[in-house]
């Protein structure tokens, strides 16, 4: 069980008075029928009508809700962490892209294709991290940013006939000064709910300036209070054409609910020190099948979100039966399809702010990524290059009327010109590049320098996270010293060799002479004044902190101390 930190007021088993319960609910609530904004964007884009969009609208709610209840159960059934399903950005370039092949019933067996492949890739992430390195994944989710961007902007300037000239900017430009003043100059839940306290001023303006038209208060007042969910299609449509972008996306956003659920396991235990894999694969597979639900109802994909992760923080509590209480009630919204009809009729200058806030998060996001590993010649050209041919497909989409018939949907799509050159130029330039250097070092060598050099050309060749690089040469730099220092070497030299698989750096430093007392039990202070040996128990101990993994092989020929550094 997890130790819960102090940070926490309720951990993940613990369990709540029933006013507590419902209030945390309701928070995790509110910030999931938020990001329906998405959808909406989505049901705009595609030219529905009432009598579509309201059912895809109440469907989308009811799978996001059946999918956070699924996820919050502890084993076998979910991950046992508090995770709200939302729904996501990630999807949106993808499900405007279906217009043309049918919309929702086109989109509909795509957002089940990912789902399954979500639940492929729960028992591969070691394959997809490999796959998609961070740079890669950088690259993506900048172009997925840059997508958004066009939409967005003519939702912005767009007046729709509702207003006097200038409004519609102005009442865009209030709402995201707003969402982007709170989400930096706010504290606590004004922070939090920065999305929701700047929708609340767009709606606002919206009703004062007339931004809301006669028509759609109408259908407002006309919408039932209670009604049950239905499909707003009446069959699938499959275009294989789009079948690449869907496993794209499927394998990115994989990845994005992978970041999302570490991000939970280190808020719920003090003790955290690496990915609880087997809570990792139930967390994924909980998302791939609340997105195989999504597409059997003609519903919108879903997935975890960091969002609903900082609610966890703020309000201290991570307990998985405020999950399962927060899909229980996103269910029965979904019965209620005023809801869903008040957020289908917003002004299309506050849906524009709203995803523009989305578009900038999401770009800084992705140079986070790019720019966490050190970079060489080679990845920035693979960076600079993919980026380059994504924006070509975005502002010249003409180019893709060249391509086959078949290729024209997903060349010209700006996220997968991208990404495909992205994931080739990685494989291409890891040519020539070893997967294993040693350095050999004596006691007249500048330790300090040959071992700060070594490991900075590795790490950019690899491109390593500067921590780890950093991390992995002080154990490095604390063994080889105490090798040298203690005076247990029976020949001069010292052999450095490292080792890169994606997930792990490995350290192997062999020598010849006495072993290091790797594994000792920790010398007391009366045993370090009193035995000189007692110093070298103590070194070896801080060695083997200093990795996450620490042991040592002797056999007839000398010692090898391997350290392990986790990725």
């Amino acid at each position: 069980m997890d130790r819960k930190s102090q940070l926490l007021v309720y951990g993940r088993e613990d369990r709540l008075p029933p006013h507590r319960l419902a209030a945390l609910a309701f928070q995790h609530l509110i910030l999931l029928l938020m990001f329906l904004v998405y959808p909406v964007m989505v049901g705009r884009g595609l030219g529905l009508s009432d009598q579509a969009e309201l059912p895809f609208l109440t469907m989308a709610i009811l799978a996001i809700g059946l999918g956070t209840v699924v996820q919050s159960l502890p084993a076998p059934w979910g991950s046992g962490h508090l995770h709200v399903h939302q729904p996501s950005p990630i999807f949106l370039p993808l499900a405007l892209q279906t217009l043309p092949f049918g919309g929702l019933a086109a989109l509909a067996p795509l957002v089940v294709v990912a789902g399954v492949t979500q639940l492929a890739l729960a028992r591969s992430l070691r394959w997809l991290r490999r796959a998609f390195p961070p740079e890669v994944i950088g690259i993506v989710v900048i172009l997925l940013g840059l997508s958004l961007v066009p939409g967005a902007l003519e939702r912005c300037l767009e007046e729709d006939g509702r207003g006097e000239a200038g409004i519609g900017p102005m009442v865009a430009g209030v709402t995201l000064a707003i969402i982007v003043g709170t989400a930096i100059y706010g504290r606590g839940p004004w922070r939090l709910f920065s999305l929701m306290i700047g929708t609340g001023a767009g709606i606002g303006l919206s009703i004062a300036f007339g931004l809301f038209s006669p028509g759609d208060l109408r259908r407002l007042a006309d919408t039932p209070v209670f009604a049950l969910p239905r499909i707003a299609f009446d069959g699938w449509i499959f275009n294989w054409n789009l079948l690449p972008l869907v496993l794209l996306i499927a394998c990115v956003h994989t990845l994005d609910a992978m970041g999302a659920h570490v991000s939970a396991q280190k808020l719920a235990d003090a003790d955290w020190q690496r990915t609880d894999t087997a809570t990792a694969e139930r967390a994924i597979r909980a998302v791939g099948g609340g997105n195989i639900l999504a597409g059997l109802l003609g519903g919108y994909p879903a997935g975890l979100s960091s969002s609903s992760v900082g609610l966890s923080f703020t309000s201290g509590a991570v307990a998985w039966r405020i999950g399962v209480l927060t899909g229980l009630l996103g269910m029965a919204c979904a019965f209620i399809p005023k809801i869903a009809m008040f957020l289908a009729i917003l002004p299309e200058p506050v849906v524009g702010a709203i995803v523009l806030n989305a578009a900038a998060f999401m770009i800084a996001a992705g140079m986070e990524l790019v720019f966490s590993r050190m970079l060489n010649t080679r990845r920035i050209f693979m960076v600079g290059l993919s980026i380059i041919a994504g924006m070509a497909a975005l502002l010249r989409p003409e180019l893709a009327l060249s391509a086959p018939d078949w290729l024209k949907p997903v060349m010209g799509s700006p996220l997968f010109v991208g990404s495909l050159v992205a994931v080739g130029l990685n494989l291409l330039f890891r040519i020539g590049i070893s997967e294993q250097e040693r350095l050999d070092l004596t006691a007249e060598d500048p330790l300090p320098i040959r071992l700060r050099d070594f490991f900075e050309r590795k790490g950019q060749q690899w491109g390593l996270r500067r921590t780890l690089v950093d991390h992995a040469q002080l154990g490095t730099m604390q063994a080889v010293e105490t090798l040298f220092e203690s005076g247990i070497l029976a020949a001069p030299g010292v052999q450095v060799s490292l080792r890169y698989d994606d997930l792990h750096l490995d350290v192997v430093i062999a020598y010849a002479g006495e072993p290091l007392p790797i594994g000792a039990p920790r010398p007391t202070p009366d045993e370090l004044m009193e035995d000189d040996a007692a110093l070298l128990k103590m070194t070896a101990h801080i060695v083997a902190g200093l990795a996450d993994g620490c042991r040592l092989r002797t056999d007839g020929t000398g010692n090898r101390l391997e350290l392990r550094f986790e990725s």
